[in-house]
C-alpha cells in the first residue's frame, strides 16, 4: 500500500537518477517559459521572446545536458515527484548542488527550479533544505553553504525564509536562456545545521484548489557561467602585498649537496604566505618558472632563439642560469595566476604562493636541477607544506614541463594532500611521432619534420636529454620511465607524459602556441600545426584515465592568458562559454571531492565527464586575430616577435628577456 518500495512521499525530495533527465529538463524549460522574462527584467529575454528556443529541440538538448550531470555525478540532484494519480506524471521540481566553484570548502546550490503549476506549496523549501542538509555532511562543504540568486528576484525569499543572509557580494553573469547579463547576489546559510524538511508540506497534487497566482520561479542561475567581471561589494580580504620574499636554500643543510644553478649559485624560491585565519593556510600553489632549455657548450647556438634553446655556458650568465642577482622581493602581480582577487582566482587566490626560480636549463630534470628541487621541497616542508591539504603544481613553457614531470614527486613528499597539476603552454610536439595524414590540409609535414615555419624544438629536447644525461639523474616519473623503457626521452613531451601522470592535470594550451612558431605568413603551415597539436592532446586524453582536463584555445599566444579567453564545454558542463579560471574551478572541485571520497585513479568506478573546453572562433583552423575572440592578440603578437620569431633567432632578442612573464 502507498506506492512502490523506496519511493519518496509525493512532493518530497529524493536523490535524482539518470532516468530523471527528461523530467528535470521539462521542469527547467517550463520554468523559463513561464518566468524567464520576469526574472531577467527584459522584454528581449531569449526564453520569452523566442518560443522555438524552448521547443522540442530544446527539450532534447536539455535532457542530454542533465543526463550528463546525472550520469557523471558532476552535480548532485534532489527531485520532487508528482503523485501517482496525477494526470501529468513526472517531476514538479529539482535542485542541483555540489562543491562551490568560487569558495574553497563551501557547498553551493547551483539550480533550484519548481514547475510553475506546483509553486507555492513548500516544494522549493523542501528541496533547498534537503540539499542543505546533504551538503552539511560533506567534507567539501566544511566551511559552509552558499548560493547566487538573481538580484531582486522575489523567489529569493525561499533563502531568507530558511535563515540564509545576503553577504554583500555581487557579480554579473549571462544565462544561456538570455541575450543579456544579469546581476546576482550571494546568500550564505547560517552556521547551524539545517532544520529537517517538513513531512507535512503540501504535495504536487492537482487536487489542491486553484492555480498558484503570482508564483515566481525559484531560480538559481548556474554559477558555472562565471563571466569574470569581478566581484563588487566584497568585504576587504585580510591579505598582504602581492609579493613573495626570497628564500635562499642551503644545499648542504637540505641534504642535497649537488643543488646549484648553471653558474654554481644556490637555489632560490619566492614565498607569499597565505593570509592568517583563512582556508588557504593549508593550501599551496607551487609555480615552476619557465624559460626554455639549454644544451652543453658555450657561445651562441645560432639555430634557435636563445629564449627557446641556447647553450648552457651562455645561459649561465643570465637570470635563467644564475640567482646571484636575485632581489629580496618579487612582485607577484606580474602574473595573473598569482592574483589575490577572488573574482579572478576563485580557487587559489588566498593560498600560499611559491615561485620556484629556474636556473638549471633542464626543467629541474638533470642532476643539479633534481637536487635543487629536493632541496627546495625540503625547505618548503619545513615552512608548512608538510601539513598541506591541497597543492596545485603549476608552470608555463619549460616550467609547464617541470610541473608535469615533478607533480608526482610533490605528491610523494606530501602523501596526505590532494595534489593536482595546472600545466600552461607545455606542448612542444614530438615531430618524430607518426600521426594520421590530412590533419591540417596540404601543409601536413613529412614524417619526422614539423610544418614549414615551425621550430623543430623536439630535436633539441632529445639532444639535451641525451647530452645532459637526464635519465640517469633520477628525476623522471617512474611510471613514465617504465612505460617508455629505452625511450625515456618521451617523458619530456606532454603528449607522451600525460597518460602516465601520477596526479590529475589540467592543461591550458593554444593550438597555435607562439613559442613554436618562427613565421606567421604561411597560413596553411599554421593550420597544420594547430591541427597536429589538437590531435596530440586529444589522443593523450583518450589514453588517460578520465581525470585530466584540456582547455584548448585558438589564440596566437604563449602563456599569459589566465582569465582572458572563453571556451565552450564539450560535455555541456556549463550553459555558456567560460574562461580558464571557471573551467579549472569546476574540474578541481570535482576531482577534489572524488579524491577525498576515495574515488581515485583508474579504479574510480563511476564515469567522469569529458573534461574538455574548446575555443574555436569561426572554423577554428587558423588563429583568431580579432579582439572579439582573442582580446590580447596585439599584445601577444608584440610579445612573440622579439622572443620566438625568426628575427629573434637572428639575434634581435636577448636570453632571459621574457622570463619575468613566464
Amino acid at each position: 500500500a502507498g506506492g512502490a518500495r523506496g519511493r519518496a512521499p509525493p512532493g518530497m525530495p529524493r536523490p535524482g537518477r539518470p532516468e530523471d533527465a527528461a523530467g528535470v529538463a521539462e521542469v527547467y524549460l517550463a520554468a523559463w517559459r513561464s518566468h524567464g522574462q520576469e526574472l531577467l527584467g527584459s522584454s528581449s529575454s531569449r526564453a520569452a521572446s523566442q518560443p522555438s528556443v524552448l521547443g522540442t529541440d530544446a527539450l532534447a538538448e536539455q535532457t542530454q545536458r542533465f543526463a550528463n550531470f546525472l550520469q557523471t555525478r558532476e552535480r548532485h540532484f534532489l527531485v520532487a515527484g508528482r503523485e501517482d494519480d496525477s494526470a501529468s506524471p513526472g517531476l514538479c521540481g529539482f535542485v542541483s548542488y555540489g562543491p562551490s566553484y568560487t569558495r574553497p570548502d563551501f557547498g553551493e546550490v547551483m539550480q533550484l527550479y519548481v514547475h510553475p503549476e506546483w509553486q507555492g506549496r513548500g516544494i522549493g523549501s523542501n528541496l533547498l533544505l534537503g540539499a542543505w542538509d546533504a551538503m552539511s555532511r560533506q567534507p567539501w562543504a566544511a566551511a559552509g553553504v552558499h548560493v547566487w540568486g538573481t538580484k531582486g528576484n522575489p523567489a529569493n525569499r525561499v533563502y531568507v525564509k530558511a535563515g540564509w543572509a545576503l553577504t554583500g557580494r555581487e557579480k554579473r553573469l549571462q544565462p544561456s536562456m538570455s541575450s543579456r547579463e544579469v546581476e546576482v547576489s550571494e546568500y550564505c546559510a547560517p552556521a547551524s545545521r539545517p532544520p529537517s524538511a517538513s513531512s507535512t508540506a503540501r504535495t504536487c497534487s492537482r487536487t489542491v484548489a486553484g492555480a498558484v497566482a503570482g508564483a515566481t520561479l525559484a531560480l538559481v542561475l548556474a554559477l558555472a557561467a562565471w563571466p569574470w567581471h569581478g566581484v563588487r561589494g566584497s568585504p576587504a580580504a585580510a591579505k598582504g602585498p602581492n609579493a613573495g620574499r626570497a628564500v635562499r636554500v642551503e644545499p648542504m643543510a637540505a641534504g642535497a649537496p649537488g643543488a646549484r644553478c648553471l653558474d654554481g649559485s644556490q637555489p632560490v624560491f619566492y614565498h607569499r604566505p597565505a593570509p592568517a585565519g583563512r582556508v588557504g593556510e593549508r593550501r599551496w600553489l607551487l609555480y615552476f618558472q619557465g624559460g626554455g632549455w639549454c644544451v652543453p657548450g658555450t657561445g651562441a647556438l645560432g639555430s634557435f632563439p636563445p629564449t627557446l634553446i641556447n647553450r648552457c655556458g651562455a645561459r649561465a650568465g643570465t637570470p635563467l642560469g644564475s640567482t646571484r642577482s636575485d632581489h629580496e622581493w618579487k612582485n607577484f602581480t606580474e602574473k595573473e595566476l598569482f592574483s589575490q582577487d577572488e573574482g579572478h582566482n576563485p580557487v587559489f587566490h588566498d593560498w600560499h604562493a611559491v615561485f620556484l626560480r629556474y636556473c638549471d636549463g633542464a626543467s629541474f630534470a638533470d642532476a643539479a636541477g633534481a637536487a635543487s628541487l629536493r632541496a627546495v621541497l625540503h625547505s618548503l616542508l619545513a615552512l608548512g607544506l608538510s601539513a598541506a591539504t591541497d597543492i596545485i603544481v603549476s608552470g608555463c613553457s619549460a616550467g609547464a614541463v617541470a610541473a608535469a614531470l615533478h607533480a608526482g614527486a610533490v605528491q610523494r613528499a606530501v602523501p596526505g594532500a590532494f595534489v593536482t597539476a595546472l600545466v600552461d603552454s607545455g606542448v612542444f610536439p614530438d615531430w618524430s611521432r607518426p600521426v594520421p595524414g590530412n590533419l591540417g590540409g596540404a601543409s601536413d609535414p613529412p614524417p619526422g619534420q614539423p610544418p614549414p615555419d615551425i621550430w623543430p624544438v623536439d630535436a633539441e629536447l632529445r639532444r639535451a636529454f641525451a647530452e645532459r644525461n637526464l635519465e640517469a639523474a633520477g628525476a623522471l616519473p617512474p611510471p613514465c620511465v617504465a612505460r617508455y623503457a629505452g625511450a625515456a626521452w618521451k617523458c619530456m613531451f606532454l603528449e607522451h607524459l600525460l597518460p602516465v601522470m601520477e596526479v590529475p592535470a589540467f592543461i591550458l594550451q593554444s593550438r597555435f602556441d607562439s613559442s613554436n612558431v618562427r613565421g606567421i605568413d604561411n597560413a596553411s603551415s599554421l593550420e597544420a600545426f594547430g591541427a597536429s597539436v589538437a590531435w596530440r592532446m586529444a589522443r593523450a586524453l583518450e589514453e588517460s584515465d578520465g581525470r585530466h582536463a584540456l582547455f584548448l584555445d585558438s589564440c596566437f599566444h604563449h602563456c599569459m592568458s589566465w582569465g582572458g579567453i572563453f571556451a565552450k564545454s564539450l560535455a555541456a558542463l556549463h550553459e555558456a562559454p567560460v574562461a580558464q579560471p571557471a573551467a579549472f574551478a569546476a574540474w578541481w572541485h570535482h576531482q577534489r571531492a572524488r579524491w577525498y571520497s576515495g574515488a581515485r585513479g583508474q579504479d574510480a568506478g563511476a564515469a567522469q565527464p569529458l573534461w574538455r573546453w574548446d575555443h574555436r572562433p569561426g572554423s577554428g583552423s587558423r588563429p583568431c586575430w580579432e579582439a572579439s575572440c582573442c582580446p590580447d592578440w596585439r599584445r601577444d603578437l608584440d610579445f612573440w616577435r622579439p622572443l620566438f620569431s625568426e628575427a629573434a633567432r637572428a639575434g634581435e632578442a636577448r636570453a632571459g628577456a621574457g622570463a619575468a612573464t613566464r
